[in-house]
């Protein structure tokens, strides 16, 4: 991480840690030149660098309102393993909208369905529990300042625990070093409006994840057949160990 990265770091997690089971004016960051081992939607890479000009290319406009109803989640599990979160960075906006859909630009990529879900210390499902998303846009930049809080977004969980947002798998960008950033979300739970926990979810087989990447963190998402959409389902376990280390 460079150092004006690294300076940028702003709050990292409350003591709160986490358990993870998988069942420029408008923007910061810099764009992602080169090959970054991704093709263009952040599906495998089929040859070639990331073309921020082709990544960036509009869809037909998405539905942002209504994404159907969440899926249900059955009963927890009885034993829960807390596992370290990761560091907020620099690029959280507290006061993003709440709302599900979170592709408001209608970018074209992957799509990502998310179906999270937070349980406590004792692995009850923790309800009216709000969680912060959020990720770079289709050529690496997270928007800062718009109006539109493109690709953030917050919910608060039902009964079960649970919660679901859609947008896109974001593609690796650019350290400001040498290297890249794995293509990953940030994620933040509030409970009973205390910031608990804050950590990111990867994506399986990207090139640029490393040792310091937690594997308990490390999602596959379930594609639809149609090879332009899938599905993730997380659950996050509330624990209680010291803070993590910024990656």
């Amino acid at each position: 991480m460079s150092s004006t990265r690294r300076d940028l770091l702003v709050r990292a997690s409350a003591t709160g840690i986490l358990l993870a089971c998988e069942a420029p004016s408008s923007g910061s960051k810099d764009t992602a030149p080169g090959d970054t081992g991704l093709d263009d939607t952040g599906g495998p890479d089929t040859g070639g660098a990331l073309d921020s000009g082709d990544s960036a290319d509009t869809a037909e406009n998405p539905d942002t309102g209504d994404i159907g109803a969440c899926e249900s989640w059955g009963e927890p599990d009885s034993a829960c393993e807390p596992t370290p979160p990761v560091g907020e960075g620099p690029y959280f906006r507290e006061d993003a909208p709440e709302r599900q859909q979170l592709n408001v630009r209608g970018e074209s990529g992957y799509q990502i369905r998310l179906e999270l879900r937070l349980l406590d210390e004792s692995c009850v499902p923790v309800e009216g529990a709000v969680v912060h998303i959020w990720h770079c846009d289709q050529t690496g930049i997270y928007a800062m300042d718009d109006a539109e809080f493109h690709a953030r977004g917050k919910a608060t969980t039902g009964a079960d625990g649970g919660t679901c947002f859609e947008t896109l798998r974001p593609p690796p960008y650019t350290d400001g070093a040498d290297g890249f950033n794995p293509a990953h979300y940030h994620i933040s739970w509030f409970v009973d409006g205390v910031q608990t926990y804050t950590s990111q979810l990867y994506f399986e087989g990207d090139p640029w994840l490393t040792e310091v990447h937690s594997q308990e963190l490390v999602t596959t998402p379930e594609d639809d057949g149609s090879g332009s959409r899938g599905t993730i389902r997380f659950t996050f376990v509330l624990g209680s160990l010291p803070p993590p280390e910024e990656v």
